[in-house]
C-alpha cells in the first residue's frame, strides 16, 4: 500500500520502534467498521475529518489538508475570491458538483440554489465555465492544479479565507488515545523535517498545509 500517508505512517511508526506493518485495502465506507472490528490497527488511507467520523475514532494531528478555490475565467472579470463575494452578488453562478464538499460549503453560507451549476465531473465544471453557463467552478485547490496542467484555459484565484479547510490524518479507535499521543509526538517531529516535505511533494501535496493546523480544528467540520 503506497500513498502520502502510509509512507508518513511508516516513517513515524519506524521511530517508534514499529518495522512490521501490513497494508490491507479495504473499500472506503469498511474502513471505520474495520477498525472498530479490530481487523485493522490504524486507518491511513486519506479518511478526511468531520464531526460524525471524530466521533467514531481518535485521529491524529493532519498529514493532508485540503484548500478550497475557485477555477475562474482568465483575469478573474468578476473579481470572485470568497463566498461572501458569491453571496454579495446574485447574478453569479457557480458551479459544484452534487453532494461535494464545496456544494456544502455553499448551501452552509446561504448562497441560493439558483446561484449554484451542478456539474457531473471536474472536466465539465471547466467546461462550465469556459462556456460561461457559470462565473466560477469551486474545487479543491489541488484539483484545480491537475485541471490546469490536463485541460487549461482557465485561472486558479488564491485559497478561499472564508471556506474551511478540510484534512486527513491516521485514525486510530477510541481506545488507543494513549497511543496517538505517543504517534503526534514524533509525528510533530517529522513535519518539521525534509523527510515530510519529501513524502508530500512525491504526492503531489502542499507540506506547508498541514503544518499549524490541528485535527481539533478539523473535527468542526460539519457531516
Amino acid at each position: 500500500v503506497t500513498g502520502a500517508e502510509p509512507d508518513v505512517l511508516r516513517a513515524v511508526c519506524k521511530e517508534l520502534g514499529i518495522d512490521d506493518i501490513k497494508g490491507i485495502k479495504v473499500p472506503y465506507e469498511s474502513m471505520i467498521p474495520s477498525l472498530q472490528a479490530k481487523r485493522v490497527d490504524v486507518i491511513a488511507a486519506g479518511l478526511f475529518m468531520k464531526q460524525s467520523r471524530c466521533a467514531e475514532v481518535v485521529y491524529s494531528e493532519p498529514v493532508i489538508v485540503s484548500t478550497e478555490s475557485f477555477g475562474v475565467p482568465p483575469g478573474n472579470p468578476n473579481g470572485i475570491l470568497t463566498v461572501q463575494d458569491v453571496l454579495d452578488n446574485g447574478d453569479l453562478k457557480i458551479a459544484v458538483l452534487p453532494g461535494g464538499f464545496e456544494e456544502g460549503i455553499l448551501n452552509s453560507a446561504g448562497v441560493p440554489k439558483g446561484q449554484q451549476v451542478s456539474v457531473n465531473d471536474n472536466i465539465s465544471g471547466v467546461e462550465a465555465v469556459k462556456t460561461d453557463r457559470a462565473d466560477a467552478f469551486f474545487l479543491p485547490t489541488l484539483s484545480l492544479e491537475d485541471l490546469e496542467k490536463t485541460v487549461g484555459g482557465f485561472e486558479i484565484t488564491p485559497v478561499v479565507e472564508d471556506a474551511p479547510k478540510t484534512g486527513s490524518g491516521a485514525a486510530w479507535g477510541k481506545d488507543q488515545q494513549s497511543a496517538v499521543d505517543e504517534y503526534n509526538v514524533e509525528l510533530e517531529k517529522f513535519k518539521a523535517s525534509d523527510g515530510f516535505d519529501e513524502v508530500m511533494d512525491k504526492w503531489g501535496f502542499d507540506p506547508d498545509a498541514a503544518r499549524g493546523v490541528t485535527a481539533r480544528e478539523l473535527c468542526q467540520v460539519e457531516g
